[in-house]
């Protein structure tokens, strides 16, 4: 069943105090944001060279994500891999209309 005390939520992980919420929604802003400038540069603009620094930079952003959202709860990382596989693919696409 679902909390609807928000002091109920787990805001940190199981093994330390440390809040990790915080640091998990900017890494989720970061890699949202590299996503969406990856479609403008390389689906709107046309830039394929600059598109394949910003989909490097997705993946890395995206894989720092999944590590942090690991420590909070392993099942919740598992469901990010699908995005981890449509970036690889996304580069892949990238990497062969560039070259």
């Amino acid at each position: 069943a679902f909390a609807t005390d928000p002091f109920q939520y787990r805001w940190c992980s199981p093994d330390s105090t440390e809040v990790i919420i915080p640091k998990l929604m900017r890494q989720y802003l970061v890699q949202l944001a590299l996503g969406d400038e990856w479609h403008r540069v390389f689906l709107g603009e046309k830039r394929v060279g600059l598109g394949i620094v910003v989909i490097f930079c997705y993946f890395i952003a995206l894989i720092w994500m999944v590590c942090t959202t690991f420590t909070i709860q392993a099942g919740a990382a598992f469901l990010l891999i699908p995005s981890i596989l449509a970036a690889m693919i996304s580069a892949l696409v990238d990497v062969v209309v560039f070259l």
